[in-house]
Order: structure tokens, then C-alpha cells, then sequence
């Protein structure tokens, strides 16, 4: 999983109110502010993996400019300008590791592709390139 919203979002429980929020992100946005209090997530398969991004300050992510501007995460908390890294978490993950991309671009970010290929070829993510959390 690349950045997955497990624990729901802070920044759109912020936002959920905002007609234009409403408007662009529309069901799935309101379930997503919603998903912290719908309960816990089903139990994952064993080789499930999960790499957060840890690259909030990127100038190509806009809800990075959001959640900076409404002050969402706290100063020094781990984020990727959309999520807090603790909100990708779950009890059960194989493996965890974070790098330092953003939410919008952590899919094209050389260390997070490499994590994945040395996930699904050996069922790890220790790696130089990303810090294992």
C-alpha cells in the first residue's frame, strides 16, 4: 500500500464541511473524514506492506499547501502533506517504511518503487533507500 488513508484523514475531517470540498471529493471524501470513527479495518493479509510518504513540504502537492496553511499536523509531526504517517498504519502490516515523498507523487519516487520490487520479490522493505518505521 502506497500511502493509504487506514486511519482515515485529518485533513479531510478539516475540509469535509467546505462546499467545494464536497463538491470534488463528493461520497468517497465524506467517507474518508468518516472512516476514524466507522470502526476498525478488517484484518489484512499477511503480506500486506504499507510505505507512507514523509514529503510534506513538496511544491507539487496541493493539499500540501491545504493542510499547511489550516495547520493540520502538528509542527514536527511526519506527514506527506496529506496524511500523517500514523494514519497510514495498521495493526498487522508485514512491513512498514516511509520515504521522502508526497502523497500526490510517492507512486513515481525511485525509493518507493524500489521498496515495492524488493517487497514482492523477497517479502521485505529493509533498504537504504527508505527509513523503515
Amino acid at each position: 500500500m502506497l500511502a493509504p488513508p487506514n486511519q482515515g484523514s485529518r485533513l479531510s475531517r478539516a475540509l469535509r464541511d467546505r462546499p467545494i470540498y464536497r463538491w470534488f471529493f463528493g461520497h468517497a471524501g465524506q467517507e474518508l473524514a468518516a472512516a476514524a470513527e466507522l470502526g476498525p479495518w478488517p484484518a489484512l493479509p499477511p503480506s500486506t506492506a504499507v510505505i507512507a510518504g514523509t514529503g510534506a513540504k513538496s511544491s507539487w502537492n496541493p493539499t500540501g499547501w491545504v493542510s499547511r496553511r489550516a495547520s493540520v499536523f502538528a509542527p514536527g509531526e511526519a506527514n506527506d502533506g496529506t496524511l500523517a504517517v500514523v494514519e497510514t498504519q495498521l495493526d498487522g502490516m508485514a512491513a512498514f517504511a516511509t520515504v521522502d515523498a508526497s502523497h500526490s507523487w510517492i507512486m513515481n519516487h525511485a525509493a518507493a518503487r524500489a521498496l515495492v520490487v524488493r517487497f514482492l520479490e523477497g517479502g521485505t522493505l529493509d533498504s537504504v533507500t527508505g527509513k523503515r518505521g
